[in-house]
């Protein structure tokens, strides 16, 4: 009995990938974001492109975990990291939330199938941009803050964009679709090394 439960237990390995991988996504969306984000229009398009390229690392990251907890850390982090950078707690929240569903679902499929692994790292990727929701959600002085940062013009663009209903949701759903094929690319690209690990 003690033997099962010493093999559910986060290691020093499992933690190290944790480490090493939640750093990896952490810059790579921190590139998207501040490439994209340079134009209001274009910013939009965040949530699908960084969800797409952060796939094909992700996709190794993701059949690498054997155990319960390594997403939901994973996100935690990731969403400190947004708050103290001063985005906002959305993403921390969100990324709470879907981490889970992403975790029950990886061990649906005992850690050995892929296809639920690109399903978990989908969902997932709605929570990570959970940070949109501070448009929708913003105070005056967050506004008033960004508007310092970015222009008045910038703002009252991003503004009108989630004025919408219809934003949240097709920013949701570009996440998910962002994140189901870089999962699928990210599948493809290191299909060799999960035949060799035995889990294709």
């Amino acid at each position: 009995m003690r033997k099962e439960k010493n093999t559910t237990r986060l290691n020093g390995k499992d933690l190290l990938n944790v480490g090493i991988f939640t750093a990896v996504y952490f810059v790579l969306n921190l590139l998207v974001a501040a490439v994209l984000g340079l134009i209001p229009a274009v910013s939009m398009l965040v949530p699908l492109v960084s969800s797409f390229i952060l796939g094909i690392p992700m996709m190794l990251y993701f059949m690498k975990i054997k155990k319960f907890g390594m997403v939901l850390i994973t996100y935690i982090v990731y969403g400190v990291l947004l708050a103290l950078a001063g985005v906002g707690i959305y993403t921390l929240g969100c990324g709470i939330v879907f981490a889970q569903i992403a975790e029950l679902l990886l061990r649906l499929g005992k850690y050995q199938k892929p296809n639920l692994a690109i399903l978990a790292f989908a969902i997932a990727s709605i929570g990570a941009n959970g940070n949109v929701l501070s448009m929708v959600l913003a105070s005056t002085e967050y506004l008033e803050g960004k508007a310092a940062t970015y222009g008045s013009e910038y703002m009252q663009l991003m503004q009108s964009y989630f004025s919408e209903w219809w934003v949240l949701p097709l920013l949701a759903l570009s996440a998910f679709l962002g994140g189901l094929l870089g999962g699928l690319l990210g599948k493809s690209v290191f299909k060799k090394h999960f035949i060799r690990s035995g889990v294709l």
